[in-house]
């Protein structure tokens, strides 16, 4: 008599791509591996299991933003003293005008080990398949952020009720900008800054060797255009928590063929360390809803095997899209939200009298600026 005891295993593949903000390419490989009995439960059929895996991801995304932003940051020194420091954001009207593009290329690495409980409950033509599973990620970044604009900041020393001078001693003329004209980001010019507080303890007229409101400064060079490439890497690891679960009903058409109308949903909760916020990486959840169906056929051989192959068509959508998660199906992010898309799938599984079955699927996702397949391989034995 049948123990109602089984364990499997499977590898897995998956790659997507997504074009809408930027370019982002994924792939994951993994395998994992579980264990589950059957047993009665009052009319119907209950399965509970455990498992366990590993998988690695690595993403990839490159991006482009165009910016118009002509404010900058500058510092100055009061007499060239670094203990009295002011900063000052400068707005220039013309660059408002002047379009720059910042770039992006990230690589990411999650190294993702996971377990978690399986279940499975059939009553007639009714099921309920369902998993929860917690995942703790390594992730390595390595990327860099380019901006056109360049560092637009440079300290200056300036003297009471005279001339400003820049840091190496330089007099400073002219208190006017430069013309600025698109494709010509160089020199800007100079900008007077007024009101400044001087530093003069000799002054009778200051209170506490502090005079305001006195001091006509000119910063000039604001406008030394450069490229700058700012590095993004670093390490962090997060704790990701999935629930799923799938219900439908079978129904018999003849021939050996079924149908199966199904429905289901997938939430995952990806909490990261402190350090991630420094990788521009957030705390993220989702809500994943699906519909659709499949269909299947049933063959059984004069030697007692049993063959069954399916094929199925779904719609989902990310209805909640928040933050960023990493599942090995596929990330979702903000710009998934809302988002419609279609999924095919083809299976087959082949059922031998000894209690080992083979089965592989292959599947394809589709949607707007979007495209992702996967696939996986395994093998069961009942006893």
């Amino acid at each position: 008599m049948p123990s109602g005891l089984a364990t499997w295993s499977e590898a897995f593949g998956d790659y997507e791509r997504r074009t809408k903000d930027g370019l982002q390419r994924q792939h994951t490989v993994g395998v994992v591996a579980g264990v589950d009995k059957t047993m009665p439960a009052g009319s119907g059929e209950l399965r509970l299991g455990i498992l366990g895996g590993y998988a690695e991801t690595i993403q990839r995304s490159n991006t482009a933003e165009t910016r118009r932003d002509g404010t900058f940051d500058v510092e100055v020194r009061e007499n060239g003293d670094p203990s009295n420091l002011h900063q000052f954001s400068f707005t220039f009207p013309e660059m408002d005008e002047l379009e720059r593009t910042v770039t992006t290329d990230l690589r990411r690495r999650f190294q993702v080990v996971n377990g978690g409980l399986t279940g499975s409950y059939s009553l007639g033509r009714f099921f309920i398949d369902g998993v929860a599973r917690i995942e703790h990620s390594d992730i390595t970044q390595r990327g860099s952020l380019g901006d056109p604009r360049g560092e637009l900041t440079r300290n200056f020393r300036q003297a009471r009720n005279g001339p400003a001078y820049y840091a190496d001693g330089s007099l400073i003329t002219t208190p006017q900008r430069a013309p600025t004209t698109p494709g010509n980001l160089g020199d800007l010019g100079c900008v007077q800054v007024d009101g400044l507080t001087a530093h003069d303890p000799g002054d009778p007229d200051a209170t506490n060797g502090v005079r305001s409101g006195q001091i006509s400064a000119y910063l000039g060079q604001v406008g030394a255009f450069g490229p700058s490439t700012v590095p993004l890497n670093g390490d962090t690891s997060s704790l990701g928590f999935i629930l799923a679960n799938a219900m439908g009903i079978t129904y018999e058409l003849g021939n050996g063929f079924l149908f199966e109308p199904i429905v289901g949903y997938r939430y995952i909760y990806t909490d990261y360390s402190r350090s991630a916020a420094a990788l521009g990486i957030q705390d993220g959840r989702a809500l994943r809803l699906e519909a659709g169906g499949k269909i299947s056929h049933i063959n059984v051989s004069r030697y007692g095997s049993v063959w069954i192959n399916s094929i199925g068509l779904y719609a989902y959508s990310d209805v909640i899209a928040k933050g960023f998660v990493v599942a090995a199906d596929g990330s979702s992010s903000g710009s998934d939200e809302g988002e419609l898309r279609g999924r095919a799938v083809l299976q087959s599984q082949l059922q031998m009298p000894n209690g080992v079955s083979y089965y592989g699927e292959v599947n394809g996702r589709f949607g707007d600026q979007y495209w992702g397949v996967g696939g996986k391989l395994g093998m069961r034995y009942e006893w």
